[in-house]
């Protein structure tokens, strides 16, 4: 006689084709919308996307000022472990600054906080403002490129000084 066996144990029961899984979707920069078999998902990159079924899926992600990144994934698969690297659309400016945080500034229009995607600039050269916390401003020149996006970092400097106390007893 053989012995009885429970096959409802979790070890013996086999899973079915459509069971879900489980994917990280990330980008760099984050916070790039993510669109799964062109359905818009809740949330931003980095996202966990639950209860996927097993096969073929579309993969879209978008984020304003970058051109969308589309690619078809498989469940399950070894899920890149690094982010989708997103192109700046052409005629942006990425301007970053250290420290991040100075207000920019083109004549008296405020473009925003670096780090800073700048799409409304005509293509040419451009001075800009930058006014740091606790950093002296900063004028730069920046070029905006008709045909792809640029990056540039400007370096602030601090306009803190330092204070001595010296006592006698």
């Amino acid at each position: 006689k053989q012995p009885d066996v429970d096959d409802s144990s979790p070890d013996n029961r086999q899973r079915p084709s459509a069971v879900s899984d489980i994917i990280l979707v990330d980008s760099d920069p984050a916070g790039a919308e993510v669109y799964l078999d062109d359905e818009q998902q809740e949330g931003v990159t980095p996202l966990l996307i639950r209860q996927l079924s097993r096969g073929r899926h579309s993969l879209e992600l978008r984020k304003d000022g970058y051109e969308n990144s589309m690619r078809t994934i498989m469940v399950p698969d070894v899920q890149p472990s690094r982010p989708v690297i997103l192109r700046q659309k052409s005629g942006t400016l990425l301007l970053q600054s250290n420290p991040s945080g100075a207000h920019v500034w083109r004549e008296r229009q405020f473009l925003g906080v670096t780090p800073v995607l700048i799409k409304e600039l005509e293509p040419g050269s451009h001075e800009l403002t930058l006014r740091g916390p606790a950093c002296e401003i900063k004028k730069v020149t920046v070029q905006i490129n008709q045909a792809r996006g640029e990056k540039q970092l400007v370096e602030l400097q601090s306009n803190l000084g330092s204070l001595e106390v010296t006592t006698q007893p």
